[in-house]
């Protein structure tokens, strides 16, 4: 079994076209948004959703319960993120208080499937030092995508 899982590693990171780390997380999608959160942002912290469906909407609840403030940008259920908007949002963060930026690739309540590569060129153009964190649950292996 260890050998078996330990091979999955490399097609792993061919799935994501990726030459750095992957990891193999036993938990659903709810459990690997808590774990990202509790590695990478601290409560009283502040991180920016753009939600477009259920799912962005359920990484936002997650983040306050373990104490984190979202603040939501939700742009429904028929519409991709609009990243002007965030950028707007982000530019407007001056003193870089949004530590993350919580994005769901294709939310599988809505099938909306979101512009990853624009987020990080939005978070490049405008000096933002927030993390990017992106849920690919519903798209990996399904849409391109590049760690």
């Amino acid at each position: 079994l260890i050998e078996m899982t330990a091979g999955l590693i490399p097609d792993l990171r061919a799935v994501a076209r990726t030459q750095g780390d992957v990891a193999i997380y036993i938990a659903n999608g709810h459990g690997a948004w808590e774990a990202a959160l509790a590695n990478t942002v601290s409560p009283g912290e502040r991180v920016l959703v753009p939600a477009t469906g259920r799912f962005g909407h359920g990484w936002a609840e997650v983040a306050q319960l373990r104490g984190i403030a979202p603040e939501i940008l939700d742009f429904g259920k028929r519409a991709a993120i609009d990243l002007n908007r965030v950028e707007a949002t982000l530019r407007a963060d001056k003193d870089h208080a949004i530590r993350a930026v919580l994005a769901t690739h294709a939310d599988t309540s809505t099938s909306v499937l979101n512009d990853i590569a624009g987020l990080r060129a939005v978070l490049d153009a405008t000096g933002h030092p927030a993390l990017l964190m992106a849920d690919c649950i519903a798209s990996l292996a399904c849409d391109r995508f590049e760690m």
